[in-house]
């Protein structure tokens, strides 16, 4: 063996891809702080639910670590998806855009610190 070379798939927080990159030209972020840093795929829930309520469930789109905020895709409760899908299911009919497939979930952008892993 004269040399070897690593190459990797990098997911970046603010929901970038970028493929096939050298690793030597990539360094680990070692100013991480823990439980605010949220990535892309993360499962997390809306901080401040009442006691008994039923927590708001999300995934990470994509964060700004500079700006501390992040774009939530959230879940929809059982009555919002329902009444969601009603208008979609109307809407696709009226245009096709396949609203119905969108229906389910909703983007927000919020702080961080608004929510939990």
């Amino acid at each position: 063996v004269v040399g070897c070379h690593t190459r990797v798939d990098v997911h970046w927080q603010d929901g970038k891809r970028t493929a096939d990159a050298e690793a030597v030209t990539l360094a680990p972020a070692k100013h991480v702080d823990g439980y605010y840093e949220f990535w892309p795929q993360d499962f997390v829930v809306r901080k401040g639910a009442a006691e008994g309520e039923a927590q708001q469930v999300g995934v990470v789109v994509s964060v700004d670590h500079d700006e501390r905020i992040a774009v939530v895709s959230w879940r929809l409760n059982d009555a919002e998806a329902a009444r969601a899908m009603l208008y979609a299911n109307a809407a696709d009919a009226a245009d096709g855009e396949g609203a119905a497939a969108q229906a389910e979930q909703r983007r927000e952008v919020v702080p961080v610190y608004d929510i939990a892993p």
